[in-house]
Protein backbone atom coordinates (compact mmCIF):
# COMPACT_ATOMS: atom_id res chain seq x y z
CA UNK A 1 0.00 0.00 0.00
CA UNK A 2 2.75 2.55 0.78
CA UNK A 3 4.93 1.87 -1.79
CA UNK A 4 1.72 2.59 -4.42
CA UNK A 5 0.71 5.63 -2.46
CA UNK A 6 4.43 6.64 -2.63
CA UNK A 7 4.60 6.07 -6.33
CA UNK A 8 1.63 7.62 -7.25
CA UNK A 9 2.77 11.06 -5.19
CA UNK A 10 6.02 11.30 -6.55
CA UNK A 11 4.56 10.62 -10.33
CA UNK A 12 2.03 13.63 -9.15
CA UNK A 13 4.76 15.78 -8.24
CA UNK A 14 6.74 15.36 -11.02
CA UNK A 15 4.43 15.29 -13.65
CA UNK A 16 2.94 18.93 -12.37
CA UNK A 17 6.46 19.99 -11.86
CA UNK A 18 6.28 19.63 -15.81
CA UNK A 19 3.02 21.44 -16.47
CA UNK A 20 4.21 24.16 -14.03
CA UNK A 21 7.43 24.39 -15.57
CA UNK A 22 5.56 24.82 -19.53
CA UNK A 23 2.46 27.03 -18.24
CA UNK A 24 3.24 29.13 -15.17
CA UNK A 25 4.20 32.99 -17.00
CA UNK A 26 7.57 33.89 -15.69
CA UNK A 27 7.01 37.48 -17.54
CA UNK A 28 4.55 40.06 -17.28
CA UNK A 29 3.74 42.44 -19.70
CA UNK A 30 2.78 45.97 -19.03
CA UNK A 31 2.13 47.56 -22.08
CA UNK A 32 5.22 48.26 -24.30
CA UNK A 33 7.35 46.60 -21.50
CA UNK A 34 7.93 43.07 -20.63
CA UNK A 35 9.28 42.37 -17.10
CA UNK A 36 10.51 39.44 -15.34
CA UNK A 37 9.20 37.31 -12.46
CA UNK A 38 11.74 37.26 -10.05
CA UNK A 39 13.62 33.95 -10.02
CA UNK A 40 12.55 33.08 -6.00
CA UNK A 41 8.37 33.67 -6.69
CA UNK A 42 8.71 31.37 -9.98
CA UNK A 43 10.05 29.12 -8.29
CA UNK A 44 8.13 28.92 -5.54
CA UNK A 45 4.58 29.51 -7.60
CA UNK A 46 5.96 25.83 -9.62
CA UNK A 47 6.65 24.33 -6.62
CA UNK A 48 3.49 25.15 -5.06
CA UNK A 49 1.87 23.55 -8.21
CA UNK A 50 4.06 20.95 -7.97
CA UNK A 51 3.03 19.81 -4.24
CA UNK A 52 -0.26 19.94 -5.18
CA UNK A 53 -0.21 17.69 -7.66
CA UNK A 54 1.68 15.72 -5.55
CA UNK A 55 -1.12 15.41 -2.62
CA UNK A 56 -3.60 14.61 -6.09
CA UNK A 57 -1.07 11.55 -6.84
CA UNK A 58 -1.26 10.71 -3.30
CA UNK A 59 -5.04 10.62 -3.01
CA UNK A 60 -5.42 8.57 -6.41
CA UNK A 61 -3.18 6.07 -4.95
CA UNK A 62 -5.01 5.45 -2.16
CA UNK A 63 -8.15 5.16 -4.07
CA UNK A 64 -6.64 2.62 -6.69
CA UNK A 65 -5.58 0.97 -3.60
CA UNK A 66 -8.42 0.49 -1.81
CA UNK A 67 -10.19 -0.35 -5.18
CA UNK A 68 -7.38 -3.24 -5.56
CA UNK A 69 -8.17 -4.29 -2.21
CA UNK A 70 -11.81 -4.99 -2.93
CA UNK A 71 -10.96 -6.57 -6.31
CA UNK A 72 -8.01 -8.83 -6.49
CA UNK A 73 -6.08 -9.45 -9.67
CA UNK A 74 -6.25 -6.10 -11.58
CA UNK A 75 -3.73 -3.70 -12.07
CA UNK A 76 -4.94 -0.19 -12.40
CA UNK A 77 -1.36 1.18 -13.18
CA UNK A 78 -2.54 3.48 -16.70
CA UNK A 79 -6.02 4.06 -14.65
CA UNK A 80 -3.90 6.18 -12.47
CA UNK A 81 -1.43 7.69 -15.13
CA UNK A 82 -4.05 8.65 -17.21
CA UNK A 83 -5.82 10.27 -13.65
CA UNK A 84 -3.26 11.76 -12.41
CA UNK A 85 -1.91 13.15 -15.77
CA UNK A 86 -5.60 14.88 -16.14
CA UNK A 87 -5.77 16.04 -13.14
CA UNK A 88 -2.46 17.95 -13.41
CA UNK A 89 -3.09 18.97 -16.56
CA UNK A 90 -6.48 20.79 -15.34
CA UNK A 91 -4.87 22.16 -12.42
CA UNK A 92 -2.50 23.70 -14.68
CA UNK A 93 -5.15 24.87 -16.98
CA UNK A 94 -7.22 26.68 -14.23
CA UNK A 95 -3.88 27.98 -12.79
CA UNK A 96 -2.73 29.33 -15.52
CA UNK A 97 -6.45 30.81 -16.48
CA UNK A 98 -6.57 32.35 -12.92
CA UNK A 99 -2.94 34.09 -13.38
CA UNK A 100 -2.32 32.12 -9.61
Amino acid sequence: MERLIVKSALYGFFLTLAMAILFVDYRVAEGPSVTYVPVYDYVMTVLRYSIVGSFIGAVVGWRVYRMRVKKEGKTYYLEVFAAVFILAMAAGLVFSLLGI
